[in-house]
């Protein structure tokens, strides 16, 4: 499995997201720091998760970044976050 994959997999399992995007943007940074040729470096999340409703901006980081742990041992250089409340949406 590769860290995309394993990516959506820890996102969907654990947080059971109204909206998920896993956008992969390794191919803007071919050569820059952190790249390791893999295509599989630098990622962007877009979460919608009702997970996230009694917690602040810093705790939604934490608990992604935790979830996704393993990936910055696996090669993850680069992780940008948009992590929404369900009940933001209007």
């Amino acid at each position: 499995m590769n860290i995309e994959e394993y990516i959506r997999k820890q996102i969907t399992e654990h947080l059971n997201p109204s909206h998920l995007e896993v956008i992969n943007e390794s191919h803007l940074h071919v050569g820059h720091a952190g790249d390791d040729g893999s295509g599989q470096t630098h990622f962007k999340l877009v979460i919608e998760a009702d997970a996230f409703n009694s917690m602040q901006v810093v705790e939604r980081h934490r608990l992604v970044n935790d979830l996704l742990s393993d990936c910055f041992e696996s090669g993850l250089h680069a992780l940008s976050l948009k992590l929404n409340k369900t009940q933001d949406r209007k």
